[in-house]
């Protein structure tokens, strides 16, 4: 329905698996069988820059421990992805690491990001919030 009736759509709690075989594709066909152009694709993804990935991970695990346990809806797109914490599917890691996934995730369509901030200490969330925008383009 997104597809042939919105102008966007907005995912959370899901990775880059689902958004590629399934969120993107579907949207995009649904669009063109409508005659619409596609919509806009966004996703929230909890984000952390660090050089300590494992200490960021249980952050977020920690973080997001009651929507996994609570939600099933979550916990279901977590087994889509074939992972069992929501740290699995969060761009998580080193600059590089982090900016290979969101141009590989703009690749495939993606054209927006919800980035969530979940770090560990305050220099990490100053780091993530000072090079996540040099990252990420404008439409």
């Amino acid at each position: 329905m997104a597809g042939e009736l919105a102008d966007g759509v907005l995912t959370t709690m899901v990775g880059a698996r689902t958004l590629n075989e399934y969120v993107i594709p579907t949207v995009t066909r649904a669009a063109e069988a409508a005659g619409r152009p596609t919509p806009r694709i966004a996703a929230a993804f909890s984000v952390c820059i660090t050089d300590r990935p494992d200490r960021a991970r249980d952050r977020i695990d920690a973080v997001l421990a009651d929507y996994t346990k609570e939600r099933p809806e979550f916990k279901a797109m977590l087994e889509r992805e074939n992972a069992t914490r929501p740290s699995e599917i969060a761009l998580v890691g080193s600059e590089d690491d982090v900016r290979s996934r969101l141009e590989r995730l703009e690749v495939d369509g993606l054209t927006d990001l919800i980035a969530s901030i979940k770090a560990p200490n305050s220099e990490e969330v100053a780091r993530t919030r000072a090079v996540l925008p040099t990252m990420v383009t404008g439409p």
